[in-house]
């Protein structure tokens, strides 16, 4: 089973998923996600960093973008920061977010 197919069986709070999965664009995947579990809370941990990518996550409706190389500092921030209804960007990127939900 893939995050797609868990996410209404496990229902969870949180959700990680990367840019490049395997099977599944993770862009993809998650506009399914939401589509069925819209108060799900998205991180997309990833290595990818570019503006436009960043841009197309955050308005499909993910609440936080870290990137995987800073994951060790960034990702418990990202946790704390989206369990508070606030968006969280990884520091290290050209992007910004409205830190109000």
């Amino acid at each position: 089973m893939n995050a797609v197919e868990q996410a209404p069986v496990l229902k969870p709070e949180l959700i990680v998923l990367d840019i490049g999965l395997p099977k599944l664009n993770g862009i993809v995947a998650a506009h399914q996600i939401l589509a069925f579990l819209p108060e799900v809370k998205i991180v997309f941990l990833t290595q990818e960093s570019s503006s436009d990518l960043i841009h197309e996550v955050m308005s499909l409706g993910a609440c936080a973008y870290v990137l995987k190389l800073h994951a060790a500092e960034d990702l418990p921030k990202a946790v704390e920061t989206i369990m508070s209804d606030r968006k969280f960007v990884s520091a290290a990127l050209p992007f910004r977010v409205s830190r109000s939900a």
